[in-house]
């Protein structure tokens, strides 16, 4: 903000918009005009300065001016008039005050030369004081548009469908950049730690907190929001704690329930280094941070239900198609969590492990309305009958394709029976045209296939259904994956108890 007690800002103010209309005055006028700071210095002087001397009794009649009020004037010995004016301002106080000085005796009388003086003064008081609007405008104007930026990288980053686990830091982050905040502290009802971020853009950091001092602060500032008189409360950390604080140099803070109409839902509070207190655009971006926290979180708690509801259904259809094959009870939870262990091994994404998570336990799904007899068959399936079991990818696909949360599932869904080669069902594509998740399902699907009972044979050990595996690599499938399981064959036989009694992972 504009403070007129600094020269050089006043100056530049005179010089870009009165420059001009003082210079005209004065050489219509014949006068040294002078504009004085409220401290006695000189803002702007036009023709040229006066001789020390008289600087100095022109001075002694701006302190007088200023302190009463009034106009000033006195007759120097030489016979020239001396003025003083405060120049008037809106808050009351002047902002400076105008002298005017006579180069020689006056061509017009004192009351003439004093009524120029005033309406010059009141014109660049109502110059000051715009000016002053001016710049609180432009300052908001900044704030407003570092908070619309704040705003974008969140909402961008909102929208990014693999960074949900760090979208809460990310939100915090963002908040210090724009205030010159150091740390950022979130404290949730239930969180027994809070959440604590640093600003990004700060290095090496100026303010350090361990898990513990973060614990207590935010359990020291939770106790202090019962005290609060308004909705946010900001200002030195010892003041707003009434203790000493966990830093050995003072510290600011500005502190926001994430939820204004209930306080004890959670608040943020920002933490900067030093002693400048944080202004009202800091305190305006600080609520917008509060309010994005809010969204988000009610977001993840949104997401979380769904996810929850989802895998209940899912569950109870896993249920179903297992209850008409009793022999592949457990399959689909089996597959999933040797799926989800190859995903991992092979370096699949956070997007990439959630679809498959969801194929693997839905992979057949569309056995559904597929005859028991079929399913429960111990001899050979005729070509008929295996014409419907190849009807299965493509019926999974069309239940889950109609769920939004599912629709990059149910392509996996379709493409696990694929093969490398080309021979695979129901589109015949090959290599990279299946995807990778499909490939892995495949490999486990087999995998656990070949290691249980079924009607027509009984399970094989994980060594034989692992030879067997090697033996169509490359044709049937995917050799990346088979190379993944077969650093897992040892786990794999050293927790079998572990797999047989699989759930699926969540």
């Amino acid at each position: 903000m504009l403070g007129l007690h600094q020269p050089s800002q006043a100056t530049e103010l005179i010089d870009s918009g009165f420059a001009g209309l003082l210079r005209a005055h004065a050489e219509e006028a014949d006068l040294h005009l002078q504009f004085w700071s409220t401290d006695l210095r000189v803002l702007f002087a036009t023709p040229s300065t006066p001789a020390d001397d008289v600087v100095r009794r022109i001075q002694s009649l701006a302190r007088e001016a200023t302190s009463e009020m009034c106009t000033a004037h006195e007759i120097l010995p030489d016979g020239r008039l001396l003025l003083a004016v405060p120049v008037p301002s809106t808050a009351g106080s002047a902002p400076g005050v105008l002298t005017a000085l006579s180069r020689k005796s006056p061509r017009q009388g004192r009351e003439q030369a004093e009524r120029m003086l005033r309406t010059l003064a009141l014109a660049l008081g109502s110059h000051l004081a715009l000016a002053k609007r001016n710049c609180g405008l432009q300052d908001e104007l900044i704030s407003l548009q570092a908070e619309l930026g704040m705003l974008r990288r969140i909402s961008a980053r909102m929208r990014a469908p693999d960074t949900d686990p760090q979208a809460i830091e990310f939100i915090l982050q963002q908040g210090c950049a724009p205030v010159g905040a150091d740390l950022a502290l979130l404290q949730i009802p239930g969180f027994r730690q809070p959440v604590l971020c640093a600003n990004p853009y700060v290095d090496p950091p100026r303010l350090q907190l361990g898990e513990r001092d973060s614990r207590d602060l935010a359990a020291q500032l939770w106790y202090s929001m019962g005290s609060w008189s308004t909705g946010q409360i900001h200002g030195d950390l010892s003041q707003v704690l009434g203790q000493p604080s966990p830093f050995p140099a003072p510290v600011q803070v500005a502190l926001c329930p994430i939820d204004a109409d209930r306080p004890k839902a959670g608040f943020i509070a920002l933490l900067r280094a030093g002693r400048a207190p944080y202004g009202a655009p800091d305190l305006r971006l600080t609520r917008a941070l509060a309010e994005q926290t809010s969204m988000a979180l009610r977001s993840a708690d949104l997401q979380e239900n769904v996810g929850n509801f989802l895998m209940s259904t899912v569950k109870a259809l896993v249920s179903a198609i297992e209850a008409k094959d009793p022999y592949t009870s457990g399959h689909s939870a089996r597959v999933n969590l040797l799926s989800m262990l190859l995903g991992r091994d092979l370096g699949l994404s956070v997007s990439g492990l959630e679809d498959l998570r969801w194929a693997s336990i839905l992979h057949d799904v569309g056995k559904i309305g597929m005859p028991e007899s079929i399913l429960n068959k111990r001899g050979p399936l005729s070509p008929e009958e295996f014409e419907i079991v190849k009807q299965h990818p493509w019926r999974g696909y069309e239940v889950l394709s109609h769920i939004d949360q599912l629709k990059e599932a149910s392509q996996v869904v379709l493409f696990h029976h694929e093969r490398i080669d080309g021979r695979g069902y129901p589109m015949g594509i090959t290599k990279e045209a299946i995807p990778m998740a499909a490939r892995i399902i495949a490999v486990a699907d087999t995998f656990d296939a070949l290691t249980s009972d079924r009607p027509y044979r009984l399970a094989w050990t994980e060594d034989e259904a692992f030879a067997e595996i090697r033996r169509v690599s490359g044709a049937q499938l995917d050799a990346d994956v088979v190379e993944a399981l077969s650093r897992m064959i040892p786990f794999l036989k050293e927790n079998r108890i572990m797999f047989e009694t699989a759930e699926q992972v969540s």
